[in-house]
């Protein structure tokens, strides 16, 4: 239908504008609103390699008792052979004398060492680029752990894992929250930790039905996927505009929104801020007026995730159960691992329905009484009262539920709604290293009054954090 020409001094009739047709309509939702599965693709390619991430925090929940036994962990070790062993054990005894703890918690010392320079990394070499990179040093990582002769290859092993689990988190997280449109951002940004989980649950079934040596090859398969998936997949259009690329930036968002979508809008938008903000992004941007509160915002929510302990339930999990007298923990692991699966689906679908602060409080408040009822149970166990099995079971079960519920997600989830475009990057790696470093902490603190064989100590460390 032609719209009628108006006269200069006419006034335009009814006709003036076409009438609405199945077609118009649907090229104007077209223009207005990209297409849902490019987007999808490019967030679950780049959450593959933060499912390995999460089987390394797993692995050690089913494979810890086969590996004290293999490599003699509950003695220390006096011979060390070569430099990179003498600064593995340095590291790993600053804060504890327990090789069970430095095992666990040798990560963290790497993820703490990522944290510091994947923003940075990522900045200069573009979003896609470190993903892809990453994932094969941590695909090495487990290869090295599965073929150790001894203790000292398997910290070196972890951490590499740890280096390569911040420079994963820092990374996808940025990307999985600058690809999306900001209809559908939220729940593609909860997409990595809901990935984390499954690949907690990965390690633990690879630990508990194969050797610990060929599990950690089966927790090494995500990284390699990803790797791969990535090379088809586009660079982040923001950090393509950010370095005056934008004839590349158009290409990269037609494609995550599809051919009918106008992306001048958006692009315009963004070149809009960074023209505003410069596009050197300084650390202590996140101390101005316009960013200190968020920035705190943040930071106290981290505080309040690894303030739960709930970290330390999962990676002692194995011994958790051993020490409450369940000699086939097997199958709980297992259990505890779809549990997280569950509570993390639920926090997305609830993410949208109910305040982030609701959330994350219900959270905290689950993980408080039932970690709070674990270490009771413990307490009562060394004094000779005698529990059902079924009571720790259940306590954990609860904790671990409330944690995957908003404590998990939520945390990840703010630095990407917090902070907009241009400071975001900036601002993960900050909340990153803030975060690696509470992690480190909660685990090793661990390490100076639990021993092997103090059964209880672990939930009432637990619930003492809270």
């Amino acid at each position: 239908m032609c719209n009628p020409k108006i006269e200069d001094g006419g006034s335009a009739s009814i006709l003036a504008e076409p009438t609405p047709t199945a077609e118009t309509t649907t090229t104007t939702n077209a223009r207005r609103k990209g297409r849902v599965v490019p987007q999808v693709a490019a967030c679950m390619a780049a959450a593959l390699g933060t499912l390995a991430s999460g089987a390394v925090s797993g692995w050690t929940a089913s494979t810890l008792p086969s590996l004290q036994q293999d490599m003699h962990m509950g003695t220390t070790e006096t011979a060390l052979m070569g430099w990179y062993q003498s600064v593995m054990y340095f590291l790993s005894k600053i804060v504890t004398n327990n090789a069970l703890t430095k095992e666990a918690g040798i990560i963290g010392v790497g993820a703490i060492l990522g944290s510091l320079i994947a923003g940075r990394t990522m900045d200069y070499m573009g979003r896609r680029k470190t993903i892809v990179l990453t994932n094969p040093v941590l695909v090495v990582a487990w290869v090295l752990m599965a073929v150790a002769p001894n203790i000292y290859l398997i910290l070196l092993g972890r951490l590499l894992c740890g280096l390569m689990t911040s420079f994963l988190l820092s990374s996808v997280s940025v990307y999985s929250s600058e690809i999306p449109e900001a209809r559908i951002r939220g729940r593609l940004s909860s997409m990595t930790s809901f990935f984390i989980t499954l690949g907690i649950v990965l390690s633990y079934i690879a630990g508990i039905f194969l050797p610990w040596r060929y599990s950690c090859y089966v927790c090494a398969a995500p990284a390699f996927l990803s790797a791969a998936i990535m090379l088809a997949m586009p660079e982040s259009p923001y950090w393509l505009m950010l370095n005056d690329r934008r004839g590349d930036a158009e290409t990269a968002l037609q494609w995550l929104r599809g051919p009918h979508y106008d992306i001048n809008e958006e692009l315009e938008s963004v070149a809009t801020k960074l023209k505003a903000v410069g596009t050197k992004i300084e650390y202590r941007e996140l101390l101005r007026p316009r960013t200190r509160r968020p920035f705190f915002i943040a930071l106290f929510i981290m505080t309040l995730q690894q303030g739960t302990g709930s970290n330390i339930l999962m990676i002692y999990t194995s011994n958790i159960f051993l020490s409450a007298g369940i000699e086939n923990h097997h199958m709980p692991i297992v259990y505890i691992g779809l549990v997280q699966v569950v509570g993390t689906i639920g926090s997305v679908l609830l993410m949208d329905k109910l305040a982030r602060r609701t959330l994350i409080v219900m959270s905290i408040t689950t993980v408080g009484v039932f970690t709070t009822a674990l270490g009771v149970c413990y307490y009562l166990r060394t004094v000779g009262v005698s529990w059902p099995q079924a009571v720790p079971l259940v306590a954990m079960f609860m904790a671990v539920f409330g944690y995957s519920l908003g404590c998990r997600t939520i945390p990840w989830l703010t630095t990407s709604e917090l902070f907009n475009t241009t400071i975001r990057s900036t601002a993960n790696t900050a909340c990153l290293f803030y975060n690696r470093i509470l992690n480190f902490v909660t685990i090793q603190r661990l390490g100076l009054f639990y021993s092997p064989g103090d059964s209880g100590e672990i939930p009432r460390a637990d619930s003492g954090v809270l």
